[in-house]
């Protein structure tokens, strides 16, 4: 995709936009009101389409369960939520954290889990807490759903999310023991609140439809911290990916600056 291909979209985008805005009317409020009765099926289509997009523009997804016949699930990697935690966080990430499949599947005692004052004196201080889903139409209860992902391989109770891939999901009592022995930094574990989940063959509908672009999984990008990274993951990815994507990321980058600029 070309320079003069990206433009040529944008300014396509934008003359419809501008033209179905023409069936609205201004409402006292200074805001734009369209009387869905007055468009069309494909008007409809393309309005969806873009709200989709803003929803999970340069979003990084991990994929950490997949499977054809029952579907997937995936937590957003660039969205960070906290690096300090208050007592209700941390009790909130503790009771959810009992939730979590790999907790339920290993038996272990809600009491031992759901210890908020453990959890606090372990990262109240320091913690890395993302939000795993910003778009709450896809998750069935948000504030019930959260997940530890990390990169330690001897975490009790820790399991592999595909075999030698090095990310792991899991272990949260070994977790919190380890941060308060000084085993391991805070900053070595994060935490999702709310995740992603597909039907069978829905992520890969999004595909095809170009909402995601699938790519293999970097140990390094998914376990690293969004705070104050020099460049944003999304863009440091499609930096490695090259090609249209990286053009795409160029644009994103270059209006940024122009805005900033005229600010």
């Amino acid at each position: 995709m070309t320079y003069s291909c990206i433009e040529l979209r944008v300014v396509f985008l934008k003359q419809e936009l501008d033209r179905i805005a023409q069936k609205g009317t201004i409402d006292s409020s200074g805001r734009l009101v369209v009387d869905p009765r007055s468009l069309s099926d494909p008007d409809k289509a393309l309005l969806d389409m873009r709200q989709q997009y803003l929803e999970s523009w340069q979003e990084v997804i991990l994929i950490v369960e997949h499977d054809p016949k029952i579907g997937c699930r995936g937590v957003t990697l660039n969205r960070p939520a906290a690096s300090r935690a208050d007592q209700r966080l941390s009790t909130a990430l503790a009771q959810a954290l009992s939730a979590d499949e790999i907790v339920k599947e290993q038996n272990l005692s809600n009491k031992k889990i759901i210890d908020a004052s453990s959890f606090d004196s372990a990262f109240g201080q320091r913690i890395a807490a993302y939000v795993g889903c910003p778009d709450r139409s896809k998750v069935m209860n948000q504030k019930s759903q959260a997940m530890l992902i990390h990169g330690i391989a001897d975490l009790e109770n820790a399991r592999e999310l595909s075999p030698g891939l090095g990310i792991f999901r899991g272990g949260l009592t070994d977790a919190i023991q380890r941060v308060k022995n000084k085993q391991n930094d805070p900053f070595d574990f994060r935490f999702f609140l709310g995740s992603y989940e597909w039907g069978p063959g829905e992520i890969e509908k999004h595909i095809a439809h170009g909402v995601y672009k699938p790519v293999a999984c970097s140990r390094a990008i998914a376990l690293k911290q969004c705070i104050a990274l020099p460049q944003p993951m999304w863009h440091e990815i499609a930096d490695m990916l090259g090609g249209s994507i990286k053009e795409v990321s160029r644009l994103e980058l270059m209006k940024r600056n122009d805005s900033s600029a005229s600010s």
